[in-house]
């Protein structure tokens, strides 16, 4: 009855490990779910439970303060504005609960990214995607930590700006490249930042 929806449910686990010593193992499921609104308007979200199992070792004595279970919610709208032009929002919650107050968080993302594809000037060069993107994320912790101000609990929001270009390189290589610049600041001064980041990677298509 509903010919443009798409539902796919997952399972996950992995094991994440430095210098053959297991750091973190965590497992889970999810469910993603797509629906086309229209020819040119689609919607897409999901839901993923994760329960994450740090390792205790000589290097991270209290590791296994961070055990517990992760949480994820969000959905993504999508409109094409003109052939080639894609305009998408995206909202995200995230809840994670571990052994200790001062580590469970609770954070919510807004995200905007504009897409243009156009052909390349070149013979034979395949579409080019530059893209620009910009969101915010709320970050709240539950508790205060006792080493670093026991009065005040941590709160951080995050400000996130980048551009990104694809290049095909032949009809099954092409080169991916990303800059994005963050700043995040923290009702802890200890926790504000800034940072840029440079991302390039090349992608085959079977």
């Amino acid at each position: 009855s509903l010919p443009g929806l798409t539902i796919r449910p997952n399972i996950a686990a992995a094991t994440l490990s430095a210098q053959g010593h297991r750091y973190l193992s965590n497992h889970g499921a999810g469910l993603d779910v797509g629906y086309s609104l229209s020819d040119r308007s689609f919607i897409d979200g999901g839901y993923d439970y994760r329960y994450n199992d740090y390792a205790t070792r000589i290097d991270a004595p209290t590791g296994n303060d961070l055990d517990g279970t992760s949480n994820q919610l969000r959905v993504r709208l999508t409109h094409e504005l003109t052939p080639g032009r894609v305009l998408s929002g995206e909202l995200r919650t995230r809840w994670q609960r571990t052994q200790q107050r001062f580590h469970d968080v609770d954070s919510q993302e807004a995200r905007v990214t504009y897409l243009h594809s156009y052909a390349s000037p070149f013979q034979g060069g395949g579409l080019r995607t530059p893209s620009v993107w910009g969101g915010v994320q709320r970050r709240s912790y539950d508790g205060a930590d006792p080493a670093i101000d026991p009065n005040t609990n941590r709160r951080d929001t995050e400000w996130r700006i980048g551009v990104g270009q694809t290049v095909p390189l032949s009809s099954a290589w092409s080169l991916l490249v990303q800059l994005e610049h963050s700043t995040t600041d923290s009702r802890l001064p200890n926790y504000d930042s800034k940072n840029t980041s440079l991302f390039v990677a090349a992608a085959y298509r079977f």
